[in-house]
């Protein structure tokens, strides 16, 4: 059937279904008909825009579920999480010193200026076990809950493990084109070629970087390169650098 035929059929059955009134739509200046099937007077015009919005709310409510599904996905499937980081908050990170307290503070303005719009890097230097991972997870926990937007918590080790030469490309564009990210222990990856490359990827087409580390700046020049270490500070200064050495491992033995 063609579109023309298709179109009069259409309308045919409209008017068949319909009756023509005395009343009139203000609005459009339209006059109004009675519809069988639903059993009241209507302007076809308002009708037909009362049904497009119904859809539109529909489309968007469904897109927005789907986005919020990939959001999750990335943040709590795709990252490589273990189960301490992956329920790590502001809430739930122990203060018991004025060092600790600087931290949580000091990660609390980061997720603010990143939600103000700041693009800048932030790097947390430190030993293992002194809350860097905790704080960079919730930060992005505050931006994911704040904005819905793409969030990934990505360890170098893991990135190691994941790419090859076949998916280099895939796996290296999801975290350029993520939000936000957190690249969680630099140093810890094997030294391939493969992932310094994919490092230098990463900090050479994006911002909005958290970059935990136990590596000082001459440690990260030795292993990746002056131009790494340069793109990797893009925008890092004393108020987004912060040092962890003055707290103890959170996670010490008790026996």
């Amino acid at each position: 059937m063609k579109f023309e035929d298709s179109l009069t059929s259409k309308y045919a059955s409209y008017y068949k279904n319909t009756e023509a009134t005395d009343e009139f739509c203000e609005r459009h200046n339209r006059q109004k008909r009675y519809m069988q099937t639903l059993d009241r007077i209507i302007c076809p015009l308002c009708e037909s825009e009362k049904i497009s919005l119904e859809a539109e709310k529909i489309a968007s409510e469904q897109f927005k579920r789907e986005f919020n599904r990939k959001a999750d996905y990335f943040l709590n499937k795709y990252s490589s999480l273990n189960e301490e980081v992956r329920k790590a908050t502001f809430d739930n990170f122990k203060v018991s010193t004025p060092a600790e307290r600087e931290k949580l503070e000091f990660a609390k303005r980061i997720a603010k200026e990143y939600l103000d719009g700041k693009k800048n890097n932030v790097v947390l230097i430190g030993k293992t076990g002194t809350g860097k991972s905790h704080l960079a997870h919730a930060i992005l926990f505050e931006l994911l809950e704040k904005t819905n937007e793409i969030v990934i918590f990505a360890s170098t080790s893991s990135i190691d493990a994941r790419i090859d030469y076949n998916n280099w490309n895939s796996e290296v564009e999801r975290l350029t084109e993520a939000k936000f990210l957190v690249i969680d222990d630099l140093g810890a990856e094997m030294n391939s070629p493969l992932i310094k490359q994919a490092i230098q990827k990463i900090f050479e087409s994006r911002t909005k970087i958290i970059v935990t580390t136990n590596l000082q700046g001459e440690e990260i020049v030795d292993r990746y390169g002056k131009r790494i270490y340069s793109r990797l500070m893009t925008g890092v200064d004393e108020k987004h650098f912060m040092k962890f050495d003055d707290i103890t491992d959170k996670r010490r033995l008790l026996f």
